[in-house]
């Protein structure tokens, strides 16, 4: 699971353009913090406070 929290509060980069919001150079967009923590299948994780309301949380899709 990849977490994600913006500097200036917002959910998307101040660019609206799509490549910029998916690419995984992070070294080059110092406007968000990226966290990633590893969930075994068919666990439970609950997100409270910050992590919930202050952080965008999602689960990157991967082909294997």
């Amino acid at each position: 699971m990849e977490f994600r929290r913006y500097e200036n509060g917002d959910w998307l980069p101040k660019v609206a353009s799509s490549s910029v919001a998916i690419s995984e150079n992070t070294e080059d967009q110092s406007n968000f913090i990226r966290r990633a923590i590893y969930l075994p299948p068919r666990s439970l994780l609950l997100l409270s406070g910050e992590a919930r309301y202050a952080w965008h949380h999602y689960i990157p899709h991967h082909k294997v």
